[in-house]
């Protein structure tokens, strides 16, 4: 959780409603996932209808994971941030 200060600064900045995201916890849930000891191929999928938020999807990127779309705009929106078609999952 990101702590209360920044939250308090960003909605200060930008006002309510906002969405705050930070990637600690992301990465800490990923480390955790990353240990399941399984012998199927395990991918890991960001949601861009949940998650539209330009610096998670490039760090998201970075680390060479995947994007689930559902509508023609989010597949056209994740390509253009970078996404090989190989990268996006379509539901």
């Amino acid at each position: 959780m990101l702590p209360l200060s920044q939250i308090v600064t960003a909605t200060k900045l930008v006002g309510t409603p906002c969405y705050v995201c930070g990637w600690g916890p992301v990465a800490k849930r990923l480390s955790a996932l990353a240990k399941i000891d399984t012998p199927l191929p395990l991918r890991h999928w960001l949601s861009f209808k949940t998650h539209p938020v330009k610096s998670l999807l490039s760090t998201w990127r970075s680390f060479g994971l995947g994007v689930e779309v559902v509508s023609e705009f989010e597949f056209v929106a994740a390509l253009q941030e970078g996404f090989h078609p190989t990268e996006i999952l379509v539901n």
